[in-house]
């Protein structure tokens, strides 16, 4: 993986209950919340040092709202996956899934529960962007999920938005093209 590799997922608040739902998609693809032979689950504070709190407080705490979360997720008790939190004034929040330390394998599972999950309740997602490549990842695709711009000149590898933010989209590659994903979800892609 490229050292930007990324997804966003852009979704409505996650509850605990969202969020205990997220876990177990992502415990059945075999990536889990609790570190691997430890009892705990593991957030990152401001410097980096884990936090090691009991998984049903890490629900609480993103369920909560109350600021900027980074949490660990596991497919080996080595091997971690670090996806931040962010809470926006637009009614969203953006999980952010750094891919970079990645084989390829655990990106396709990522990506693929992702996509899965934005398919399953496709009224939780305003946007998910994948971009494997990195080559977006200095693109402020905030200002796009939040309607500020409508120009999008360079497609990731997947681009899912609402309804409403992809019918608004101008500036688009001429190769793109827009595909139903699920209800209220619309693809674009770069074909």
């Amino acid at each position: 993986m490229t050292s930007d590799a990324f997804v966003d997922w852009y979704r409505t608040r996650t509850s605990g209950q969202d969020f205990a739902r997220l876990a177990g998609a992502f415990g059945r693809a075999g990536i889990h919340l609790v570190q691997p032979g430890l009892d705990t689950a593991v957030l990152l504070d401001a410097e980096g040092e884990h936090v090691r709190l009991p998984a049903e407080r890490v629900a609480e705490l993103v369920g909560l709202s109350l600021g900027d979360l980074t949490v660990k997720w596991w497919f080996t008790p080595d091997d971690d996956l670090v996806c931040g939190i962010a809470y926006s004034g637009y009614g969203w929040e953006k999980h952010t899934y750094f891919l970079d330390a990645l084989t390829a394998r655990e990106a396709d599972t990522v990506t693929e529960v992702l996509l899965g999950e934005a398919r399953a309740r496709p009224e939780e997602t305003t946007a998910l962007v994948v971009d494997r490549t990195g080559r977006t990842a200095e693109f402020d695709w905030d200002t796009v999920v939040g309607g500020t711009t409508t120009a999008v000149p360079l497609l990731p590898e997947t681009l899912l938005l609402a309804g409403p933010t992809a019918d608004a989209l101008t500036g688009l590659p001429a190769a793109a093209v827009r595909g139903a994903f699920a209800p209220g979800l619309t693809s674009v892609s770069g074909r």
